[in-house]
């Protein structure tokens, strides 16, 4: 919150990416931050229980931070309207990091979590894959990208909940993927 008050004195100027990236991932990083503190305060920090993280879970979190944060770049540096070779790449990029985080938290979704919380990860991974067409198809229309944004944020959310759910108790992190086999 500090740094996005101090940073709220630059958001003058649209064309600051800089500014502008620190501002949608400040935002976007809001909603996990906040999830996390509901929940904890909710059950009450000691009944929190203390569980390894699950390997996939972790890998698909990072797939998924690095594709919303490369999203984040593309927006606050306009680059989705940049049609040049760097900015295409940079789609594409975005478009792959994407996929793989599907595939990783979808998988981990399906395969370790609480029933409730696999169906909200795939809903909300097969709704941001939605939009993310949408904007391609369409032309970039400012509903289409809020509403993108909205459901990363809500999926950071799903997923720091998967990773706090989805660990096995008593086993190492790497250990419990052999349970899968």
């Amino acid at each position: 919150m500090f740094l996005l008050a101090a940073v709220g004195a630059w958001s003058h100027d649209p064309r600051n990416a800089t500014v502008n990236l620190v501002n949608l991932l400040g935002g976007l990083l809001l909603v996990p931050i906040s999830w996390h503190i509901v929940t904890v305060a909710s059950v009450g920090h000691d009944a929190v229980p203390r569980r390894h993280r699950s390997f996939p879970v972790v890998m698909g979190a990072t797939v998924l931070l690095a594709a919303v944060m490369l999203g984040a770049w593309i927006g606050a540096s306009h680059s989705a309207v940049d049609s040049s070779v760097a900015g295409q790449a940079l789609h594409w990029f975005h478009r792959g990091l994407a996929l793989l985080a599907f595939a990783m938290l979808g998988h981990a979704a399906w395969r370790r979590s609480p029933a409730r919380l696999a169906h909200a990860l795939l809903a909300l991974l097969a709704i941001e894959m939605a939009l993310g067409l949408l904007l391609v198809i369409g032309d970039l229309p400012l509903l289409i990208a809020v509403a993108h944004n909205l459901t990363a944020a809500m999926l950071l959310a799903v997923t720091w909940q998967l990773s706090r759910e989805s660990g096995t108790q008593g086993l190492p992190p790497l250990a419990d993927d052999k349970r899968l086999d």
